[in-house]
């Protein structure tokens, strides 16, 4: 496929994103989201405790999106309503790339790829407001492109999805289902290719995968 056709489709999906985006928000509790990113932005830390609710300030309190709502707040921050728009955009521009560019790479159809990136819109459209866990397909997204071809990754390619699972962990508590997803990619691509698929038999990737998990979790 021409480089020139992949970058028409892309273009195209930025196109429908920003179309996308600019959508009545259905959700009103993303001002708490916000809230607390520019908590973090103002006192330089990540609470431990409730900083905002009345009845409850001061309890002990794990933010598991606190990734997200700083990079939410920022936006906030640079141009209120316009901000929170255009972050929003960004996050369904990138899914929608994501996932275009992992089924171009998987079918070498590039026209299908696009078309059916457009059904994920259509599909997700009720789901994709200005929560954390909009982010969280992306992080899914990325997996998928980056395991796209598991005999063909590289190191750097491992250290790829390390990094996706570590923004992922920050920014929304649905990330092991990415470390599922790895897996079940792993395995099913092992059972087509061998041994000869991965740089480590799959034993050891296998607890590599759950130490992951447990030193994420704890």
């Amino acid at each position: 496929m021409r480089n020139s056709e992949k970058i028409t489709y892309i273009l195209l999906l930025i196109v429908l994103s920003a179309f996308a985006s600019f959508y009545k928000i259905p959700s009103g509790d993303h001002w708490t989201h916000i809230a607390q990113g520019l908590y973090i932005i103002d006192s330089g830390t990540i609470p431990d405790v409730d900083v905002h609710s009345f009845t409850y300030a001061g309890t002990p309190w794990m933010n598991w999106e606190w990734l997200h709502n700083l990079m939410q707040a920022s936006f906030w921050r640079l141009s209120e309503d316009f901000g929170v728009i255009f972050f929003r955009f960004l996050q369904i521009a990138a899914l929608l790339i994501l996932f275009f560019l992992y089924l171009v790479r998987r079918t070498e159809r590039p026209l299908l790829s696009f078309f059916s990136s457009i059904a994920l819109l259509l599909l997700t459209l009720p789901r994709l407001n200005d929560r954390p866990h909009v982010f969280a397909y992306v992080c899914m997204a990325a997996i998928f492109l980056i395991m796209a071809f598991p005999q063909q990754m590289k190191w750097r390619s491992f250290a790829g999805l390390i990094a996706v699972l570590v923004v992922w962990r920050n920014a929304h508590p649905s990330w092991p289902l990415g470390i599922a997803l790895m897996g079940v990619l792993f395995l099913d691509a092992y059972r087509e290719e061998g041994p000869s698929l991965l740089p480590l038999p799959p034993r050891k990737i296998l607890l590599a995968m759950a130490g992951m998990f447990f030193w994420f979790f704890y």
